[in-house]
């Protein structure tokens, strides 16, 4: 697992210029729909040193909606990744699953919405924030989260960078099912090509082997045309679109989360 921001470790905030660089980036990698333990990897490191906090979690919900798996994170102990956790009704996670906007708790030993999850709990987690992962139509992936171990309220920029980051993370899991869907597709095309050849019929093939073509093209244009970043910056919330650049300004992670 990753290691946790130490003492010292810069937050550079969500305004600032090397943050927005990081962004793009991941966009680009959800886009092209890069391998998604190398993305969620990278989605917890840049949330981790731009909001200064020690724990980082990707829930993934089970097809039942009972269960959550850890599919990756910072800050947990060793054995914690891969671990499944109860989504339980009245439950934090249940909780933000079910929200229409992001979940901001300030002290886990005062909230009065929903139960706090007992795995934050014996991680010393006091503050939260917490946004839904959507995935394939209205159905959510899972929750995206960033847990400070002090009393701390996260402010706008914080909690719309963090929304930035799930929509990533829920257009590399998109693109992800679209590659893997086209692959699935060309490889029975291509059975369908070869008997087809085995029977004679070559100009049935050549019409399988075309539609295999245009389909590959036309994702590939797809995946081209978003190279500009206009998606990417579309699922940006506005407030950071219209943040200045440059380090001047940006939050400061509380004490201890750093």
């Amino acid at each position: 697992m990753s290691p946790s921001p130490g003492p010292g470790s810069e937050a550079v905030g969500p305004a600032s210029a090397r943050v927005q660089v990081t962004l793009a980036d991941l966009g680009h990698d959800a886009l092209v729909g890069a391998d998604l333990p190398r993305l969620m990897d990278e989605a917890v490191a840049v949330i981790a040193q731009t909001l200064g906090v020690r724990h980082v979690s990707v829930l993934e919900l089970d097809r039942a909606g009972e269960t959550l798996r850890l599919r990756a994170g910072i800050g947990w102990r060793e054995g914690t990744l891969g671990s499944m956790i109860d989504a339980m009704p009245g439950g934090y996670a249940a909780f933000t699953l079910s929200a229409s906007e992001p979940v901001v708790v300030g002290d886990l030993s005062t909230e009065t919405r929903f139960a706090p999850s007992p795995e934050l709990l014996e991680h010393g987690v006091v503050a939260s924030v917490a946004v839904r992962i959507m995935g394939a139509g209205l159905r959510p992936y899972g929750v995206l989260g960033a847990h400070s171990v002090h009393p701390r309220e996260f402010d706008g920029s914080e909690v719309e960078f963090l929304c930035a980051v799930a929509n990533l993370v829920a257009l590399g899991i998109h693109r992800r099912r679209q590659a893997l869907e086209l692959n699935d597709t060309i490889l029975q095309e291509a059975v369908v090509a070869k008997y087809a050849l085995e029977a004679g019929q070559v100009e049935r093939a050549q019409q399988v082997l075309l539609d295999i073509v245009a389909r590959a093209q036309a994702m590939i244009n797809d995946l081209l045309g978003g190279a500009s970043g206009e998606p990417v910056r579309g699922l940006v919330a506005g407030d950071l679109r219209r943040a200045p650049l440059g380090d001047e300004g940006a939050p400061t992670p509380a004490d201890g989360d750093r």
